[in-house]
């Protein structure tokens, strides 16, 4: 909603729980426009999470900011549709830290959308992560950033990375085997980065 000429902001989601999560449902924490920052949603488990549903904490408008979605797992996690886009404010940021495999099968989007937008921000990081959707973080002044962070890193022939605009980036670390089947797209840069754990 809109107060004395200010969009309200998008809402707050914190779930925490000590054995599986599942996510049915969509989950919205938009903003109001035009000017209002996305909301926040978070889930922390102690054992796996699944989502089907789309968790949405974008921002609504020409001016709007994206919010931030957060999931953390003790066990493996099957990631839904993700959205932080916004408009001139930038994109926002998702984060997904998990301890065993991580699964990215449906879109994560991070891009700021209007003409002076920064892309926003996607880190996933797993034992072993599986990219087989599109995963963006553009935006027209670039900075848009993903990057993904395990000791099996695999994208997909489906799978894309794509950040685009100036100083923007990919950033791949694998301990282990890393397999590239995908694409990945920068107008800045795409590193592929290994190191022994």
């Amino acid at each position: 909603s809109n107060w004395d000429g200010w969009a309200g902001d998008g809402g707050t989601l914190d779930v925490l729980a000590d054995g599986a999560i599942l996510v049915g449902g969509d989950v919205t924490m938009k903003s109001a426009e035009p000017d209002g920052t996305g909301g926040s949603i978070a889930f922390d488990t102690a054992g796996p999470f699944a989502q089907t549903g789309t968790l949405r904490a974008s921002g609504n408008g020409g001016q709007s900011s994206g919010g931030s979605i957060d999931i953390y797992a003790s066990g493996d996690a099957d990631l839904g549709p993700l959205d932080v886009s916004a408009g001139n404010g930038g994109g926002g940021v998702v984060t997904s830290v998990v301890q065993g495999l991580l699964v990215a099968d449906a879109p994560i989007t991070a891009n700021g959308s209007m003409t002076n937008a920064f892309g926003g921000d996607i880190d996933l990081e797993g034992r072993e992560i599986r990219v087989s959707s599109t995963l963006q973080a553009s935006g027209s002044v670039g900075r848009g950033s993903i990057a993904l962070e395990g000791c099996t890193v695999r994208v997909t022939p489906t799978g894309r990375l794509e950040t685009l605009g100036p100083s923007a980036g990919n950033v791949v670390w694998a301990s282990g085997e890393f397999t590239m089947a995908g694409a990945m797209t920068s107008g800045g840069s795409n590193q592929v980065q290994y190191r022994s754990i």
